[in-house]
């Protein structure tokens, strides 16, 4: 239990340092999913290297209005001891949840509330000082639900 008020912590400091933040992250346990090919375009920067799991690139940037919705991404590099996240501001209905069984991964997830092209930053630096971090950028585009658009 100490681990994971550790870890809320860290990834609390973490979104305050990061700036522009919104709070909403909780624990989330691992899934598997299915193999895809990747033809998923993103900007990542740093030294901790952040990126979609290769097969689930393909499915970050598009969304539906009223669906839900999951990202995962990893992060590699560091020292070894954690990360401490933060993020811009998400489109409303999405919240940024680390995984409790592996560290490293987090996930963007949730039901989106609103049509329109979102950019998302998600950020990782290492807890140990010195610090690094690392930067994953990508847009988001969230179309309206089909039942809705008539």
């Amino acid at each position: 239990m100490g681990r994971l008020y550790s870890c809320i912590i860290i990834l609390m400091i973490g979104a305050i340092a990061a700036g522009s933040v919104e709070a909403g992250v909780r624990r989330r346990v691992s899934r598997a999913a299915p193999a895809a090919a990747n033809s998923a375009k993103f900007e990542a920067r740093g030294q901790i290297k952040i990126e979609p799991l290769p097969e689930l690139a393909h499915l970050i940037f598009e969304a539906r209005v009223a669906e839900p919705y999951s990202a995962v991404l990893t992060a590699t590099g560091g020292k070894g001891y954690g990360y401490a996240w933060g993020h811009s501001v998400l489109p409303v209905g999405l919240l940024l949840q680390m995984d409790a069984e592996e560290e490293g991964k987090i996930y963007v997830e949730g039901v989106p509330e609103k049509e329109g092209a979102f950019e998302i930053r998600i950020k990782a630096t290492d807890v140990v000082e010195p610090s690094i971090e690392g930067e994953f950028v990508y847009t988001l585009t969230v179309s309206p639900h089909p039942a809705m658009a008539e």
